[in-house]
């Protein structure tokens, strides 16, 4: 729903198996591009690792956070992303992850009410 708060969550399967050696890329699990398919919006925002059930009970989400934190080494299989539609509309959003010092990109489509 537009102007809502949207959680999204990436599970990274390789050949079936789930893949937990992703390392960091530009500084984060995972970067997120969403353009409108009009084009009048494009945002960016970068996934996270999940939280242990008692650090999600104390961490709550706005739509002007953007905080860097320290990565481990190698993590994986899900990736978190929350982000906030402008706008109803139908909205490309690519990914980009690292895995294997290669960029993987993704990309789907949704609809926003």
């Amino acid at each position: 729903t537009a102007g809502r708060l949207s959680y999204f969550t990436y599970t990274i399967r390789k050949n079936g198996r789930l893949v937990d050696d992703l390392t960091s890329y530009l500084g984060a699990p995972m970067h997120l591009a969403i353009v409108r398919d009009d084009l009048r919006d494009f945002l960016h925002t970068h996934g996270e690792l999940p939280l242990d059930p008692i650090s999600r009970l104390r961490h709550t989400h706005t739509t002007s956070q953007h905080a860097h934190t320290a990565l481990p080494s190698k993590f994986g299989p899900d990736i978190e992303a929350h982000l906030t539609f402008p706008a109803a509309g139908g909205y490309v959003i690519f990914g980009e992850f690292m895995h294997d010092g290669k960029v993987v990109v993704t990309h789907f489509l949704v609809t926003v009410q």
